[in-house]
């Protein structure tokens, strides 16, 4: 469906395109910009590492001593403040070399970790 009155709104919007890419090539700015992008991909900013979410992890203090133990489990973390609350875990025993059933076990001779009882292990609050 074609109409006289469209066709003179898109000559009208070709002139001003026409009029406009004239006035920016006069400016300069097309080389401004393009110089803009250049040095943008020059100048690339690092990429920050990603932290890692914490819930539900277990996890190893660093620089803990002797004194410490080796594994906490973070019971809360708040990833806006980087803020975990950290409950010991102990060794109870170490896993076996088969299963009852006598099929191998695929964990054999690692150590068992579990929570320690509540009041009786040590808990912290520490960054993340």
């Amino acid at each position: 469906a074609y109409s006289p009155s469209e066709d003179a709104v898109h000559a009208q919007a070709a002139k001003m395109l026409a009029a406009f890419e004239s006035h920016w090539r006069g400016l300069g700015l097309d080389k401004l910009e393009a110089a803009i992008k250049k040095q943008a991909v020059v100048e690339a900013p690092k990429k920050h590492k990603k932290k890692r979410a914490m819930f539900n992890k277990v996890v190893a203090i660093e620089g803990g001593g002797e004194n410490k133990p080796g594994l906490y489990f973070v019971l809360h973390y708040i990833p806006d403040m980087e803020w975990c609350h950290l409950c010991e875990m102990r060794q109870v025993g170490v896993f076996p070399d088969t299963y009852k059933n006598g099929n191998h076990h695929a964990m054999a001779g690692r150590a068992c970790w579990m929570l320690a009882p509540e009041g009786e292990g040590e808990e912290l609050d520490v960054s993340a």
